[in-house]
């Protein structure tokens, strides 16, 4: 699943895009949310799965500059680790 943010588009960390960014999710076994919609901050846009060569549950998480094939940039930037959109936390 690949997402398309627009510029000036933001999360409650940092300016999130100067530019168009896209986000992709791979491995997800399933899928939420239909081609073409918008889709909100917090809303479940699918669940975690083994698809491909996966050989576990995970997901494939990355960003990418510009484009949908743009250059990839460490998510560490854009993610605040240990918290939780759930709790607040």
């Amino acid at each position: 699943m690949v997402i398309k943010h627009k510029p000036g588009d933001s999360n409650r960390y940092r300016y999130y895009c100067p530019s168009e960014d896209w986000t992709v999710y791979c491995h997800l076994d399933t899928v939420n949310t239909a081609i073409g919609a918008s889709v909100r901050q917090g809303q479940l846009i699918g669940t975690i799965g083994k698809t491909g060569c996966a050989t576990g549950y995970h997901l494939h998480f990355e960003i990418r500059e510009s484009s949908r094939y743009g250059k990839q940039v460490n998510p560490r930037e854009y993610i605040r680790f240990g918290y939780s959109s759930i709790t607040g936390k």
